[in-house]
């Protein structure tokens, strides 16, 4: 029997190719996908971890995905064409929306679900617990 596989996501070009190559071997695929976090809420919450003057370095970093924006779209469109991925989500997918990954609801969907394995694919970190 294979493995169940559950991936949790909040979505986007990258993600949605690897859930399609995971969903291409794995029929019964769980997708558990969490709202996407704005960069402000990121960076906030980030910095009261961490402080402002740890982050100051991923200013750069942000400001260089915007400008490479153009480039990595192209990119996604010349691997959606050559190799003939899909870059969304397929509509018969079981896609469970959660709160986030961190979130009670989550975990509770997880257990009922009890995949052999959970991909994290464009989602928030995990706590410990």
């Amino acid at each position: 029997m294979p493995a169940s596989i559950a991936v949790l996501t909040a979505g986007g070009q990258a993600p949605a190719m690897i859930v399609n190559a995971l969903r291409a071997h794995y029929r019964d695929l769980i997708v558990f996908r969490e709202p996407p976090e704005s960069r402000g809420a990121f960076l906030k919450r980030r910095a009261r971890k961490l402080g402002w003057l740890q982050i100051a370095g991923q200013f750069p970093v942000m400001v260089g995905s915007r400008l490479s924006k153009k480039m990595l779209d192209a990119r996604f469109a010349e691997l959606e064409t050559r190799y003939g991925v899909s870059m969304t989500l397929p509509d018969a997918l079981d896609v469970r929306p959660v709160p986030s990954g961190n979130d009670p609801a989550f975990i509770q969907a997880l257990e009922a679900a009890a995949p052999d394995l959970l991909f994290l694919v464009g989602a928030r970190m995990l706590k410990r617990s």
